[in-house]
């Protein structure tokens, strides 16, 4: 699984479109607006505690601060469209509190949207993405106008849990160099443990050891491309939380049996 606050998406000017293969990517939230197209192949859709199968064709869409992620189901090429909320406000004056269901199914008229997000990438690849925010807005406003062309917009309508889990995820990435236990993080967010882990292991998609043993993971291999940083890696991985050469090696084994491409 990859990090789980995503700090790149967090920019009120960020808008990035890109087309790519995908193999995992982990559980995490932002408070960007994020949109997947399936180009071909399909991919598994991880959603605030549901799993959907999104194939060829088919969108699926995630408002801000949703816990999701995604897996490819054999080899499959997508579209990722993320924008700072701001960049959402235009829709939000005409529909108030309203998104898109979380899969968009209308494989022909989705055909059509997919032309103007190529038509979108082929520019600004041509621009060598040196794009001013006006052209930016442009593209999304007619990207958002028509999808409400086509699907319906529902209410939204606030989880307690998912924010919990959020404010959870929160926090152990801000502290995942300490001692970090179920029971600890269960009493501070006023839960019983097994409660806590069963509304984590939904939402997450992952156990709480395993997640927390994947964030120390990707601190210490942050650590180790760094240049200057001349620790060795044993003393890396207890900087990150890990309490011994072989807990470390064993989550290490196994984050990388679960992300082959980042070995």
């Amino acid at each position: 699984m990859n990090s789980f606050y995503e700090h790149a998406a967090d920019s009120k000017e960020v808008l990035n479109i890109f087309e790519h293969n995908t193999t995992s990517i982990g559980t995490h939230f932002h408070p960007s607006i994020e949109f997947v197209y399936t180009v071909s192949g399909k991919t598994a859709f991880f959603y605030d505690g549901y799993h959907y199968t999104v194939g060829q064709d088919e969108i699926y869409a995630v408002p801000s601060m949703i816990i999701h992620g995604n897996s490819s189901i054999g080899e499959n090429q997508i579209i990722s469209i993320v924008f700072a909320k701001e960049f959402f406000k235009t829709i939000e004056n005409d529909f108030p509190n309203q998104f898109f269901q979380p899969v968009l199914s209308n494989h022909e008229k989705n055909r059509n949207i997919l032309t103007l997000i190529k038509d979108c990438i082929h520019a600004w690849v041509k621009h060598n993405y040196n794009i001013p925010r006006i052209k930016k807005l442009a593209f999304i406003n007619s990207f958002l106008y028509e999808l409400t062309e086509i699907y319906p917009l529902r209410p939204i309508t606030e989880q307690k849990t998912n924010s919990l889990i959020i404010d959870a995820l929160s926090y152990i990435n801000e502290n995942y160099s300490q001692p970090l236990t179920l029971n600890e993080l269960a009493k501070k967010f006023h839960y019983s443990a097994p409660h806590f882990s069963v509304l984590f292991n939904k939402y997450v998609g992952i156990n709480l050891h395993s997640y927390i043993n994947n964030i120390r993971i990707q601190k210490v291999l942050e650590m180790k491309s760094d240049p200057k940083n001349s620790q060795s890696l044993i003393s890396m991985a207890l900087d990150c939380g890990f309490n011994s050469q072989a807990s470390f090696y064993r989550a290490l084994q196994q984050y990388r049996q679960n992300n082959p491409s980042n070995k």
